[in-house]
C-alpha cells in the first residue's frame, strides 16, 4: 500500500491533498506516526490552496492532532 501511495503522490506531484491525505495514513496505519504528521501537514496546506477542500480542513486538522499525539508517545496504532 506504502509503494502505491507514494507512486500516486509522484504521479500527482505532491500537489493533491487527496493523495497527501492518503500517504499521511498508511503511514500512520504502518507505524509511522511521525511520516504521518508530515504527509498531514502538507495535506492541509495544499487544501488550504485548493478550491473546494475547504471544508475537509477540519478533518485534516484532527487526523493531524492524532498523529502528532501518537507520534510524541510512539504509540502509532489507531483507536
Amino acid at each position: 500500500a506504502l509503494k502505491t501511495v507514494k507512486l500516486a503522490d509522484e504521479k500527482a506531484r505532491r500537489r493533491n491533498p487527496a493523495v497527501a491525505r492518503a500517504l499521511a495514513r498508511v503511514h500512520f496505519v504502518m507505524g509511522d506516526a511521525k511520516a504521518a504528521a508530515e504527509a498531514q501537514r502538507r495535506a492541509i496546506s495544499l487544501a488550504k490552496s485548493t478550491p473546494g477542500m475547504e471544508g475537509a480542513i477540519k478533518d485534516l486538522t484532527h487526523q493531524l492532532t492524532e498523529y502528532e499525539e501518537a507520534s510524541a508517545t510512539s504509540s502509532t496504532k489507531p483507536e
